[in-house]
């Protein structure tokens, strides 16, 4: 759902608001409290502490931070509508509107390495979720990314 209270940045639907919550940042990158946390604490997120009782804290995410990491994030886009959600081919496409690597891996009948190969050749557009600290990749993949590849790749073979 795309309308005047969101905003849809590569495949992922945000509020339109100036500052998310962690739950609602949550909500949107599609990850653990923890693991925005984690982010925060990276750099890779920016937030802003509004309130600390004894160990919890409080913080809001400007939405544009969330915005720009996904944007920095988010490679072999080029020519994606991520509009586009329909069956193409009739074709099952995995339920879901971000899809992790191990799901399009099942899909297309490969290893998650080969779909990691594909994102690190752009040949399907993917979001790198992950804390750069980290040594492992935590791609997400736009259903609609996925239809893209999948027309790419069936052109002139019907």
């Amino acid at each position: 759902m795309n309308d005047k209270n969101t905003q849809n940045i590569c495949g992922f639907v945000l509020p339109n608001t100036a500052q998310l919550s962690v739950l609602q940042a949550v909500e949107v990158l599609q990850c653990s409290v923890q693991h925005v946390y984690n982010l925060i604490a990276a750099g890779d997120l920016a937030a802003n502490r509004i309130a600390k009782a004894g160990k919890t804290e409080r913080r809001l995410v400007p939405g544009e931070s969330i915005a720009g990491f996904i944007r920095r994030r988010t490679t072999g886009a080029d020519g994606v509508d991520f509009s586009a959600s329909e069956n193409v081919h009739g074709l099952r496409l995995p339920a879901g509107a971000l899809l992790a690597a191990w799901q399009v891996a099942d899909f297309l009948n490969c290893s998650v390495q080969h779909i990691h190969d594909l994102i690190d050749a752009e040949e399907l557009a993917a979001t790198n979720i992950a804390v750069f600290t980290s040594a492992h990749k935590r791609p997400l993949i736009h259903r609609a990314a996925l239809i893209h590849f999948i027309n790419e790749r069936a052109e002139g073979a019907y």
